[in-house]
């Protein structure tokens, strides 16, 4: 591949001229292609484009005086001095890409300098000092990069630029004549060919040659054929062992500068003044804004996907898609775009009816007012039909009906029967009857009068009715607003396509279209509600959420491959009926849409429906179709599907930290809050229809669907190895699905690395070591004190048996005695009455005492009053006692703790009272002390105080003596807890909290 440059200045100054626009639709024009201009808005750093290349990774790449701009389709990126210093310049006056994606680089103010831009780095190199004018940039076939001046030619090495000499032998020069491979360059009126990697002069002084410098590139065609560019002509030679001159093209303009082959071969010669594309045997000028349009074109490029780039000087860069969709509009004659029925009637006219302003016919590629308006009022005309007999129906608010195109017209008003309003359909019963559908129901005549009316009473969802199709048997299918149904002999039955179980308020779909296919399936379309199948009398409906482009279809026309095409509210979109019943089947999960609108020569994507006729379907297969800016045809032999899977690319990745320079493998720190990954897909063509999935694998390994959406968000990803992959398909619903990948490993935190694991494992061991050995350690303390426990419990039984038995022999016993020996001394004195009477005192006092003293047993055994009156009166009871026979200054206050303990467990709350004020006594030598007992809600507090003597809680046997030990156990068995707070010669302090018993 060759490319020429010039770096005078001079040239980039001068003006085209005009001239005619190409008649080749293959060449661009704004007649035949869809044109989008993209400018300084759109993100370009400048409007004046001096350079366009594509390079093999797919991108587009734009050398401007204000930088390298690099074009995925959608987004502009340009590199200049602030985001690349390494580049020694950012005005470009032109550049090279060659086969590894470098980008070679001509600064517009620097001749004797080239850069080398790749991967985001770049090296420039200067050629040599005081060298002017032209370069030639050239790629061999085996890969190597050459740069030709002036009068030197240049290898790239690699790394750097290396001068080479010319070969003149005349052996080699024979053979590099005679091959098939080799790229030429001319310099000095002299022609050479890279040959076995090394320049190789072939032919001193080029005939015809009038400049000292010339571009040579091998004919696109023609074999062993070679094509000199040089001011203002272009020579074709034949290299067949001599240089034999063939043809030569005079160009419309002079200073030329290169010579750029697209797909269809057509060349397209580049000047200082303007662009020549040759057509037949001759190069003219290269107009495709049209033969006015002063719009000065500096470059051009015919893309991977189709699209040809041109740009400009001042006025942006503009993408030229070829259409398949050309519009019936204002330009060619209608008043008003907004189109309601078409037909096509016997004379091979077209008619139009347009909201409200008349019917128009089209013929020769121009349309005019129809000559129906001579008797026709001009209006609104829902619909035009022309039966089997020739005439014309026109539906507006009444029918009207004429015996042929352009005769007078009769008015079906009331007087013939018709009292709804506004016809939305007419078609033709294979019985020849005229069937008109109304807001107000189905209007059949049979020509020249009313014979049958179908309304809401005959069975009809709904009056208001818009389509109507026969089938073979003569059924009629009419659609309405609310609902579908079949007429078979005058009988209405309705065809339910949801289920209206659910709801009351469940309305039937709005039907616009009805079509029937070779299998005999039908298929609805509505307004919003889907498409349905009816095969088999069994109904399925399809959905955007199973693929479907739209839930508005409006018409269904199936073409010679099987494919419907339907128009909607959002553009005209096309797919396949056998991957509708595989979907409908079971045998796929979605559906395949293919959507067309503004970028494929739609004024409007909105199609226009609710009427019939609605279409027109030429003999080729092409049709039109009603929107609301203008008749769309549809050339369906010229849709060119992009098969191009879109290359994938990940742009940059961020974090909390900002954007990382590589993008490769990353790696982040588990605190690491933000993850931004800014990802593309190169798409020329339709770049807002390119599709994403993306998934973290080892996070989530299922894709997400995320639509148009370039980049992918994630905050706090755990610890681990990642893989981020990205996929995405293109405009035509074709896949890459190797998409492009990053690596990312999340470090994880110190407490989850595997040595700290090692540590918290032996700390573990340790631990449970440690617990073992506490835990023995405490059943051990535990059995010690349960023994010792139980040792003072048998030992306070026994003492408490010895005191009942001390006061049952000391006291009672010997009162039993007394009364005994009274009771033998007054029997003795039983004639004695006083001396009676006085021994009978002394043996009631015994028994008073006796009895006292079984009392003071029983109420040490357990308190009466507990038994008697409750736990508050037993404790009030115990402390009124005190306060009566005791000298210590004693206070108390008791709250009312009846029901507060179950009733099996008082004693031992009570015990603990009497243990707590019995120490006191005892030990304390306390002149104030005090009982307070607190309820609250849900526990009750106990306060025993003394301003005593006090005692050592550390001392050996304290905390287990004066009875603490009983008091502890009885506290835990009720659930509660004790704190003994004691300091010598301060006096002691018992806290008691029990929980209420629920």
């Amino acid at each position: 591949m060759m490319r020429q440059l010039s770096v005078f200045l001079l040239s980039i100054l001068l003006i085209q001229g005009l001239s005619q626009i190409s008649l080749f639709s293959q060449i661009p024009n704004s007649e035949d292609y869809v044109v989008t201009h993209f400018g300084m808005e759109d993100g370009l750093p400048q409007n004046s484009i001096n350079a366009i290349e594509q390079s093999n990774d797919g991108y587009i790449w734009i050398a401007t005086f204000s930088g390298l701009v690099r074009f995925d389709g959608k987004n502009f990126k340009t590199f200049n001095l602030i985001n690349t210093p390494c580049l020694i310049s950012d005005e470009f006056y032109d550049l090279f890409i060659s086969s590894d994606n470098s980008i070679w680089l001509l600064p517009s103010t620097m001749n004797t300098i080239v850069t080398r831009f790749k991967d985001g780095k770049c090296k420039s190199f200067k050629i040599a000092d005081g060298i002017q004018g032209p370069l030639n940039f050239i790629e061999s076939n085996d890969g190597s990069m050459w740069i030709n001046t002036f009068d030197k030619s240049f290898k790239f090495n690699g790394d750097d630029l290396e001068s080479v000499l010319p070969t003149a032998e005349g052996e080699i020069i024979k053979s590099a004549l005679n091959s098939s491979d080799g790229s030429w360059y001319s310099l000095n009126k002299n022609l050479y060919r890279i040959f076995n990697g090394s320049p190789v002069l072939v032919y001193n002084n080029i005939p015809n040659e009038s400049s000292a410098h010339s571009y040579v590139r091998n004919h696109p065609t023609k074999d062993r054929t070679i094509l000199v560019g040089t001011q203002n002509k272009i020579i074709e030679y034949e290299h067949e062992g001599n240089l034999t001159q063939k043809e030569i093209y005079l160009l419309p303009y002079n200073h030329f500068l290169d010579l750029e082959v697209d797909d269809f071969n057509n060349q397209y010669a580049i000047t200082a003044e303007g662009i020549a594309v040759k057509e037949e045997n001759n190069f003219v000028p290269f107009e495709p804004f049209g033969k006015q349009s002063n719009i000065r074109i500096k470059s051009i490029l015919h893309d991977n996907e189709g699209n040809y780039w041109i740009g400009t000087d001042g006025d942006g860069l503009f993408r030229f898609r070829k259409k398949f969709i050309s519009m019936i509009d204002k330009k060619v004659g209608l008043d008003n775009e907004k189109m309601l029925s078409i037909t096509r009637i016997d004379n091979g006219k077209m008619l139009f009816s347009t909201n409200c302003t008349g019917i128009y016919e089209w013929e020769n590629g121009q349309a005019t007012l129809s000559k129906v308006h001579d008797y026709l009022p001009i209006g609104c005309y829902w619909s035009v039909f022309q039966d089997s007999r020739g005439r014309m129906w026109f539906g507006s608010g009444e029918p009207y009906m004429a015996n042929e195109y352009g005769k007078p017209v009769t008015k079906f008003g009331l007087e013939q029967g018709f009292d709804g309003y506004a016809v939305f359909a007419i078609t033709e019963h294979s019985n020849g009857y005229v069937w008109v559908a109304s807001s107000q129901g189905i209007y059949i005549y049979d020509g020249t009068k009313l014979i049958r009316k179908v309304t809401e009473a005959d069975g009809l969802y709904y009056s208001d009715s818009r389509v109507m199709f026969e089938d073979d048997d003569g059924t009629m299918w009419v659609g309405t607003n609310g609902g579908l149904h079949t007429i078979k002999d005058y009988k209405v039955s309705r065809i339910p396509l949801v289920d209206e179980s659910g709801s009351e308020f469940m309305d039937q779909p709005n039907i616009r279209t009805i079509h029937k296919d070779i299998d005999g399936i039908y298929w609805i379309g509505t307004y919003g509600d889907g498409l349905f199948r009816i095969k088999n009398e069994e109904v399925f409906r399809f959905t955007t959420e199973q693929g479907l482009f739209d839930n508005t279809s409006s018409h269904i026309i199936e073409d010679d491959e099987g494919n419907f095409w339907m128009g909607s509210n959002r553009g005209i979109h096309r797919v396949s009926r056998e991957n509708l019943n595989k979907v409908a089947d079971g045998e796929q999960d979605e559906i395949v849409s293919y959507s067309y609108g503004s970028v494929d020569g739609m004024n409007s994507p909105e199609t226009n429906g609710g009427f019939q006729p609605s279409y027109i379907v030429e003999e080729n297969g092409d049709f039109l179709l009603p929107t609301v800016a203008g008749v769309a045809k549809v050339s369906i032999k010229e849709v060119e599907v992009n098969k191009v899977p879109p290359p994938i690319y990940i742009e940059s990745v961020r974090t909390s930290e900002g954007e990382l320079k590589e993008n490769k493998n990353i790696q982040l720190s588990h605190n690491e809050a933000f993850l931004e990954i800014q990802y593309s897909a190169i798409n020329f063509t339709n770049p807002d229809k390119v599709k994403f999935r993306y998934r973290l694998e080892g996070l989530n390994d299922n894709w997400i669907e995320v639509g148009n959406r370039r980049e992918a968000l994630y905050s706090k990803i755990p610890p681990g190895e990642y893989k981020f992959r990205v996929i995405a398909s293109n405009n035509d619903g074709f896949w890459n699905d190797e998409g492009a990948s990053l690596d990312v490993i999340v470090t994880p935190p110190f407490w989850n690395t595997a040595w700290f694991y090692s540590i918290i494992c032996l700390l573990v061991i340790g631990g449970v070591g440690l617990f073992y050995y506490r835990r023995v350690e405490n059943l051990t303390s535990e059995n010690e004190r349960q023994k010792r426990f139980t040792e003072q419990l048998i030992e306070s039984q026994e003492s408490e048996r010895r005191r009942i038995a001390s006061e049952l022999h000391d006291g009672l016993g010997q009162q039993i005695l007394v009364i005994k020996n009274r009771l033998e001394l007054a029997k003795k004195k039983s004639g004695n009455k006083i001396e009676l009477e006085g021994e009978l005192d002394e043996i009631m006092q015994s028994a008073v005492i006796s009895i006292s003293e079984v009392r003071s047993i029983s109420h040490g055994l357990r308190p009466v009053h507990l038994e008697k009156f409750g736990l508050t009166e037993a404790i009030e009871n115990l402390c009124a006692e005190l306060q009566d026979t005791i000298s210590i200054e004693w206070s108390y206050h008791i709250d009312d703790v009846d029901g507060a303990i179950h009733e099996n467990k008082e004693i031992h709350f009570y015990r603990v009272i009497q243990e707590g004020v019995k120490n006191i006594i005892k030990h304390s030598s306390a002149e104030e002390a005090s009982v307070l007992i607190k309820r609250t809600e849900n526990t009750i507090s106990v306060t025993i105080w003394d301003d005593g003597k006090g005692f050592d809680l550390k001392a050996n046997g304290i905390s287990e003596g004066l009875g603490f030990l009983g008091m502890r156990e009885r506290i835990q068995s009720l659930g509660g807890n004790i704190d003994i707070q004691s300091v010598t010669r301060k006096g002691t302090t018992i806290k008691i909290e029990i929980p209420i018993d629920e």
